[in-house]
C-alpha cells in the first residue's frame, strides 16, 4: 500500500520483543516502511529527529517502565500520530488509559494476521480518503456504545463490539465468516450457531438505527436502509 507519489506508507513499531519484531516484519514488510523501537527513550528520541510515521503500532511494557504510564509524560508526541495499541496486557486502566489518549484500537496479544492487517489498513485507507470518508456508524470503545449518524445509539456486549469494529474496519463492511471466528475464538471450536446469536442480537439493536446485516454462504455486509429497503 502506497501513498500517491508511489512512496510506501511508513509504520513505527514499538516492541521489545525480538520474536514480536519478527511476526511484524512477515506480516507488514512487503507493503510498508517500518522502524522499530525497543524502549520507550528509543521512542521519544526518534520521534523528536525524525518527520513522523504514518501510523504507530506499540506495546505497553517495557523495560524502562509502562507505557501507558507515561502517555501524559511525553503526550505531544502520541497526540502528534496515530497510533494502535498491542499488547498482552488486558487490564482495564491500561486499556482506558490508551483510548483516552487517542489509541484507535487496542488489540489483545495473540492476535491474528487478518485482524491486524484489517485494522491497519483500514486506517491506512482513511488516510489516503479523508476529504471523503464518512463512516455509516462509530464506535466508542470506552462505553461499548455504537452510534448512527443522528446519534441515535445502541449499548454492545464486549463480543457483540468486537464484530461491529470488524464490519467498521472492513472494505465495504463485509467481513468473512472466518474472519469473525478467527479473531473472536481464534483457537478455540465454536459452532456456527454462536455465532448466529451474536449476529441476531446485533441485528436487533442496530435496526433502530437504520443498519441491517445481510448474509451470503460466505461472509456479511452491514448496509444503512430507510426503514423499508436497503440503499
Amino acid at each position: 500500500m502506497t501513498l500517491s507519489s508511489g512512496k510506501p506508507y511508513k509504520i513505527w513499531i514499538i516492541e521489545d520483543d525480538e520474536n514480536m519484531q519478527f511476526v511484524y516484519r512477515d506480516i507488514f514488510s512487503s507493503q510498508y516502511e517500518l522502524l522499530f523501537f525497543a524502549s520507550i527513550e528509543s521512542f521519544v528520541q526518534g520521534i523528536a529527529l525524525h518527520q513522523p510515521p504514518h501510523l504507530l503500532i506499540l506495546d505497553l511494557v517495557f523495560p524502562d517502565g509502562l507505557l501507558y504510564q507515561a502517555f501524559p509524560q511525553h503526550a505531544p508526541a502520541f497526540r502528534q500520530v496515530p497510533f494502535i495499541v498491542v499488547s498482552a496486557l488486558d487490564e482495564e486502566e491500561a486499556v482506558r488509559a490508551s483510548l483516552k489518549w487517542g489509541a484507535l484500537d487496542y488489540i489483545t496479544k495473540p492476535f491474528g494476521k487478518s485482524e491486524i492487517l484489517v485494522k491497519v489498513e483500514a486506517h491506512l485507507n482513511r488516510c489516503a480518503n479523508k476529504d471523503d470518508y464518512q463512516a455509516i456508524f462509530n464506535l466508542d470503545p470506552l462505553t461499548l456504545t455504537i452510534f448512527n449518524h443522528s446519534g441515535r445509539s445502541a449499548e454492545l456486549t464486549s463480543k457483540e463490539f468486537r464484530i461491529m469494529s470488524l464490519f467498521l474496519d472492513a472494505h465495504e463492511y463485509r467481513i468473512s465468516r472466518k474472519d469473525i471466528f478467527e479473531t473472536l475464538w481464534k483457537n478455540i471450536r465454536v459452532s456456527t450457531k454462536t455465532l448466529d446469536v451474536h449476529l441476531s442480537n446485533i441485528r436487533r439493536k442496530i435496526e433502530p438505527l437504520k443498519l441491517t446485516i445481510t448474509v451470503t454462504d460466505s461472509d456479511y455486509r452491514i448496509f444503512e436502509h430507510d426503514g423499508s429497503h436497503f440503499i
